[in-house]
């Protein structure tokens, strides 16, 4: 199944993380923005989200559920490749800037991203 991650464009940096007052304020919230990703919960499908769009500079999640896990991984490491989301960072915030320099400093040093083809399923 393909479907999108968010019921919204992506929000703002920080959004989710506020204070709403009650936890009942707190999951409407949550539910209004990620309320797709709880079909993978309800089914117990086994469920992936890609970053394969983009809008405003932020990026915008594809969802994919199936049954098994070897497919899903093996689609996602097919669109990993042809679609490759590990040099795109997001927009600057304080936490990417201060990441962001220790990121650059670990490929200087010969570190890189693991990709999803990098991971085997044992006994499959």
């Amino acid at each position: 199944m393909l479907r999108q991650s968010l019921s919204v464009a992506p929000p703002p940096l920080g959004t989710l993380t506020q204070a709403r007052g009650s936890v009942d304020a707190f999951f409407d919230a949550e539910f209004a923005v990620t309320g797709f990703t709880t079909a993978a919960n309800v089914t117990g499908w086994a469920a992936v989200t890609l970053p394969l769009g983009e809008v405003g500079g932020l990026p915008v999640g594809v969802q994919l559920m199936a049954p098994g896990e070897a497919v899903l991984l093996w689609v996602a490491a097919q669109l990993e490749q042809a679609m490759p989301w590990a040099d795109r960072p997001p927009p600057s915030s304080p936490t990417r800037s201060a990441n962001a320099a220790r990121h650059d400093e670990a490929r200087r040093e010969g570190w890189r991203p693991r990709l999803m083809s990098d991971f085997t399923l044992s006994g499959r």
